[in-house]
């Protein structure tokens, strides 16, 4: 079990297997032991792992670097490119101009979806003529070089 605490924000994650009861317990006794003069909220949902380090550094060091390599664009501009394309785009008003970003981030993305966007990062990239190896062929790449 592995919990978080953010001034009054706490983060209470149950892990399956041997040890769920206990932890399920410790729960419990956390929401008993609430001040019940302050109004509180209790979210309950299923456990998504965040995208990892290791995902994350492929799409900056392999997919990222290989396209600005190619074509030159600073790769924080190819990361918020590819972040709109993929998971749409939200006018905002900044100084009164408004201006597109991305609704999506990488960094609240699971594991899954972060694997589909690094596909999709691929695709995009071949449908311009670049290409955009996987993460472990990358590294056999280098290894060869």
């Amino acid at each position: 079990m592995s919990t978080k605490s953010h001034n009054e924000k706490r983060l209470i994650t149950l892990h399956a297997g041997n040890y769920f009861s206990k932890q399920r317990e410790f729960l419990l006794s956390v929401v008993t032991k609430l001040d019940c003069e302050k109004s509180w909220d209790v979210v309950i949902q299923k456990h998504k792992k965040k995208r990892s380090n290791m995902q994350n550094n492929a799409l900056w060091g392999v997919a990222y670097k290989t396209l600005s390599d190619a074509t030159g664009n600073d790769m924080k501009d190819l990361h918020e490119y590819f972040l709109g394309e993929f998971g749409g785009w939200e006018d905002v008003e900044v100084m009164g101009v408004t201006k597109a970003q991305p609704v999506l981030r990488s960094s609240r993305m699971d594991t899954k979806t972060f694997k589909e966007f690094y596909e999709f990062v691929q695709m995009r990239a071949a449908e311009k003529g670049y290409y955009i190896p996987d993460p472990n062929e990358y590294e056999q790449i280098s290894e060869a070089a």
